[in-house]
């Protein structure tokens, strides 16, 4: 029997309800986890048989790498950036491309980082094997703050956005953007191979998860000329979808 337990303080259990989210969705039935809460720390197991454990010892580093250069990292960025008073929209593509950037050498950081064995403690790993992480991240945050005054006007911004996005294109990936009426439907390939669909109401949003997913070759169909499709063509070097 393979079992692997990853702790964190309550006031951080949204982590272990995100790596245990994950490892649900990556292990499908070969693994069971129990998410426990004392008083002041929560304990996440994991387990599975034991020819399964390098399978689920991959998927758990994985999903911690996630984690950190997630929703971690963009709380983190978004804090260091809300002082430039930019439209909340605004705030929240850049906080999105800020942290998706350079998300390759980030990962092999981590990845070098995180402890191997099967006891894993997520407020010390953040706290004490995070240092050079911090100063990369108050990096690139330092780098929008001294561009600030660009940030207003919307064509220099996505400038900016093509910049970070740019650095953190993921390879072999692609996406598909339908409009459908008033609502935007992506479609998200890896070598190929359909890997999922969203639909969302709001253009920005689906920025947002267009800028996370960080593909390699954008389509799209159904867009006229105007503002959408233009500031698809300057981020992310859209290019509409030939339909003959």
């Amino acid at each position: 029997m393979y079992e692997a337990i990853i702790s964190a303080k309550n006031n951080r259990l949204s982590w272990l309800n995100e790596i245990e989210s994950e490892l649900k969705d990556n292990l499908k039935g070969g693994a069971v986890t129990a998410l426990i809460t004392y008083s002041s720390t929560s304990f996440l197991s994991v387990g599975g048989e034991k020819t399964l454990g390098k399978r689920i010892g991959k998927q758990i580093r994985k999903a911690i790498v996630n984690l950190i250069l997630g929703s971690i990292k963009r709380e983190y960025v978004y804090k260091k950036i809300e002082r430039l008073k930019l439209p909340e929209t605004s705030l929240k593509l850049l906080s999105h491309a800020l942290t998706n950037f350079d998300r390759y050498t980030e990962e092999q950081i981590i990845l070098a980082e995180v402890p191997k064995g099967r006891r894993i403690d997520m407020d010390g790993f953040c706290n004490f094997r995070m240092n050079e992480l911090y100063d990369r991240w108050l990096d690139v945050c330092g780098l929008a703050i001294r561009h600030s005054p660009f940030l207003y006007n919307e064509d220099t911004m996505d400038e900016l956005l093509h910049f970070l996005v740019e650095a953190g294109r993921a390879p072999h990936r692609s996406a598909e953007i339908f409009k459908l009426g008033d609502k935007y439907r992506i479609v998200e390939y890896h070598l190929g191979v359909d890997v999922g669909e969203r639909v969302y109401d709001e253009f920005d949003e689906m920025l947002c998860r267009l800028i996370d997913f960080s593909p390699c070759e954008t389509v799209v169909c159904g867009f006229n000329n105007d503002k959408y499709f233009k500031r698809l063509n300057s981020i992310f070097d859209a290019k509409k979808l030939d339909v003959r």
